[in-house]
């Protein structure tokens, strides 16, 4: 990837700071370049916390299906009881 894209992903929001220090930690990127893209110093990222931010929005993302798996399976449920309703009154 040339610094044209990842400077235009970074205006872009697909990648924030923290991201373009590890592109720049992992040597896909100068510390010039890196100060080109945010307009910063280089600082070391920390990659614990982007780990555990991702960690978080895993967990969030699955209690959040989860959720809408309950209320689903109970909508099913009321709908199912309804259907009995009907055919035991036919």
């Amino acid at each position: 990837m040339t610094i044209a894209i990842y400077k235009k992903y970074y205006k872009m929001g697909l990648f924030d700071k923290n991201a373009i220090a590890v592109f720049t930690a992992n040597g896909k990127l100068t510390t010039a370049e890196y100060k080109e893209i945010t307009g910063d110093n280089y600082v070391t990222p920390n990659i614990s916390s982007r780990i555990s931010d991702l960690e978080i929005q895993a967990n969030n993302a699955e209690l959040t299906t989860g959720l809408q798996g309950e209320i689903l399976k109970n909508k099913i449920n009321e709908i199912d009881t309804r259907i009995e309703t009907i055919e035991n009154k036919i």
